[in-house]
């Protein structure tokens, strides 16, 4: 599976001397490639192209050191690939406790259909929803209308998550798989993990965590 952290350890890797040797084939082949476009006359900065001469390393381009650059050196550039914009919502904590609850009902409904049980486990799914919604509609909670409100929904989560311990337990014991997908076990490690954080930072009174869960979907994200 790919990972975001890929690019870092191949950096590591490579160190500085092969993290420079890549950047110059990446730019030669791009230059091959007519993927970047050159300016034949030079800009009114002082700029002589966007593509380094022959023989112009990439970090004489950035610095200016080369035999042709024109610009003073302003100092060294940067650059670093392991940050990037991510299509994730404001991480509100009452939201994702939410929306981890809405994945557990999914999860358990999931666990029903496998004939084990003749009774559907109680989850108050819908008594859940209608708190977060209500809460979601105010528009400047109190401090502690929020504490509650996360409070509520941890419960519901709490309670969520043992009953899919106990029904996989069952199934378990019966010898039977669980009709659930990869994406269904990351799913349920992403909201164990996120019902750690939250529970930790509720009854401690935190504002922050370590490796802390922003996105359920994602929960690789990490921000900055």
């Amino acid at each position: 599976m790919f990972l975001p952290s890929l690019f870092v350890e191949v950096r590591k890797r490579l160190g500085k001397e092969g993290a420079r040797q890549l950047n110059d084939i990446v730019l030669r082949q791009a230059k091959r490639a007519k993927a970047i476009k050159h300016r034949k006359k030079p800009s009114k900065g002082g700029c002589q192209g966007l593509v380094p001469p022959a023989g112009t390393s990439a970090e004489e381009e950035v610095s200016g050191t080369g035999a042709e650059a024109k610009v003073p050196n302003k100092g060294p550039l940067k650059v670093d690939a392991t940050v990037v914009p991510q299509h994730v919502g404001y991480p509100t904590d009452t939201r994702l406790l939410a929306e981890a609850r809405q994945y557990s009902d999914e999860l358990i409904d999931k666990l029903y259909k496998g004939g084990l049980w003749q009774k559907k486990p109680r989850t108050y799914r819908r008594q859940a929803r209608k708190e977060y919604l209500a809460f979601s509609k105010k528009r400047a909670p109190k401090k502690q209308t929020v504490r509650q409100a996360r409070g509520k929904q941890l419960r519901y989560l709490r309670r969520n998550l043992k009953t899919m311990h106990k029904m996989l337990e069952m199934l378990e014991a019966e010898g039977m798989v669980p009709r659930w997908q990869h994406r269904d076990w990351q799913r349920l490690w992403a909201i164990q993990e996120l019902y750690r954080q939250q529970d930790l930072m509720h009854r401690d009174g935190r504002r922050r965590i370590d490796n802390r869960i922003v996105n359920i979907a994602q929960p690789y994200v990490r921000p900055i």
